[in-house]
């Protein structure tokens, strides 16, 4: 995975072309919040924004009619949030390849658990990772 210079792009359509070009499985990624199954960037294309995307917009542009009022609500919010979690897992993954490193974050979500996502690490806890037999191995032979 390579890094990608987002800084000239202006819609999120953009934005699109450009990570499912590095992350092609995110359209697809699933996330567990409570006993809900999240997939926030599901039908994500260049040509089409997440649905959660797209009503933020409405809100924020024209949040005075009685339809778009009715999108500011909590379902949109955690599908963002997920969305979000979703990008900085992915963006943490890449990092920690790149250099050969964690590739997890330091600790573990309070609200969210990817589902059939997978990583060399395993956070459990603040800093603290599941050590492999690897791991264990290296150690012994100090």
């Amino acid at each position: 995975m390579k890094i990608i210079n987002i800084l000239n792009l202006k819609k999120i359509n953009c934005y699109a072309t450009k990570i499912i070009e590095i992350c092609p499985k995110i359209t697809n990624q699933k996330v567990e919040f409570r006993d809900f199954t999240l997939q926030p960037f599901i039908n994500w294309s260049s040509e089409k924004s997440p649905e959660w995307w797209g009503n933020y917009n409405d809100v924020k542009h024209e949040r005075t009619t009685d339809d778009n009022y009715k999108k500011a609500n909590l379902k949109n919010v955690i599908n963002s949030l997920a969305g979000l979690y979703i990008l900085e897992q992915y963006f943490v993954k890449q990092i920690g390849d790149r250099d050969d490193d964690y590739d997890v974050p330091n600790d573990v979500s309070n609200l969210f658990k990817m589902i059939d996502y997978s990583t060399k690490n395993i956070v459990i806890g603040n800093e603290k990772y599941l050590m492999h037999s690897d791991d264990i191995d290296k150690i012994m032979n100090l």
